[in-house]
């Protein structure tokens, strides 16, 4: 096999997070009495991707991540409630939710038959991402979960990258594959440390200038097509 070990994003790689996103965001609106309608969520959305786009630039502590972005949001929405109070009703809501991107569960139960190592890698918070895991089953598929708020470093930091390959079995850079749907921290980040990337593309959108994955996907299923070509 070229590669042996598989590096997977979570969060709308593995897991859907766009629709646990918007669960989430809709009992938030519920509680605030607030409609969830078009403009809400992309309002939420611009500000949170904002949030995150800080935080892998490094201007923006993983800790505060939380609280910034509901402050913005309910000063938005003119709404005086607790941005703590709402932060935690969210990412209750994350934690909670069971689905996955289609197709993920026979994609690793085949890569385990073939006995690849495989490994997540995210920059999500701990008590989503690892009640996630639990929640879905996925935890005994992995070698390694590794989780930027657990090691206080991100995507695409070269440090993130570190880590990761001082905690996997495979130390030959040209044997690993990044597997994920970030154009910054997946893809441009495993550019910059010299490991192969596969994008994948779910939603269909054009590749923008600048970035150079190694291969493309728009199905899970299509992993086995660039592992066996």
């Amino acid at each position: 096999m070229k590669y042996t070990t598989l590096l997977f994003d979570a969060d709308n790689t593995l897991f859907d997070f766009d629709a646990a996103e918007a669960s989430s965001l809709r009992k938030v609106c519920e509680t605030l009495g607030v409609e969830m309608d078009r403009q809400t969520f992309n309002l939420y959305h611009h500000i949170n991707k904002k949030c995150w786009s800080d935080f892998e630039k490094g201007t923006l502590p993983q800790e505060e991540i939380q609280f910034t972005r509901f402050s913005r949001f309910l000063k938005r929405l003119e709404s005086e409630a607790d941005p703590v109070a709402i932060g935690d009703l969210y990412l209750e809501g994350l934690a909670k939710s069971k689905t996955l991107i289609e197709g993920t569960v026979e994609m690793l139960d085949r890569l385990k038959e073939m006995k690849y190592e495989l490994v997540v890698i995210t920059n999500g918070l701990k008590q989503v991402q690892r009640p996630h895991f639990e929640h879905t089953g996925l935890t005994d598929y992995f070698s390694e979960i590794i989780v930027s708020d657990e090691i206080g470093v991100s995507k695409p930091h070269k440090a993130f990258f570190d880590y990761t390959f001082e905690k996997i079995k495979q130390k030959d850079k040209s044997k690993v594959l990044i597997i994920g749907d970030g154009l910054s921290s997946d893809i441009k980040g495993g550019m910059k440390y010299g490991v192969d990337t596969l994008w994948f593309n779910k939603r269909g959108i054009e590749l923008p200038k600048g970035f150079k994955p190694t291969y493309r996907m728009d199905r899970l299923e299509e992993i086995f097509g660039v592992l066996e070509g």
